[in-house]
């Protein structure tokens, strides 16, 4: 935007009256503000106590996805985890032979 018209529309601006305000408008907005509940700050407990419920079902599904991927594992490698490592690591040193 070029200054010209800048200047243009504030000069329009500055010359348009300003909006009326409404009839008892700051009574209205004070006596909104002492309707509204008192809020304290929220402490941690505040905060856990909300959470907890998603805490709960996180850890849940984190505890089946490791036992998933132990029984995959399990069904993939072997029953024990040293044993397959042993294996594997024994095809390799003979293959590289």
């Amino acid at each position: 935007m070029n200054r010209k018209r800048l200047e243009d529309l504030c000069a329009t601006a500055r010359a348009v009256p300003a909006p009326e305000v409404a009839e008892k408008f700051s009574q209205r907005v004070m006596a909104q503000v002492r309707c509204e509940p008192f809020r304290t700050g929220a402490t941690m407990r505040d905060e856990l106590d909300q959470l907890y419920p998603r805490l709960v079902w996180t850890a849940l599904l984190v505890m089946a996805l490791c036992l998933a991927l132990d029984q995959g594992h399990a069904a993939i490698i072997g029953p024990d985890l040293a044993d397959g490592a042993t294996q594997w690591l024994e095809q390799w040193l003979v293959a590289g032979l």
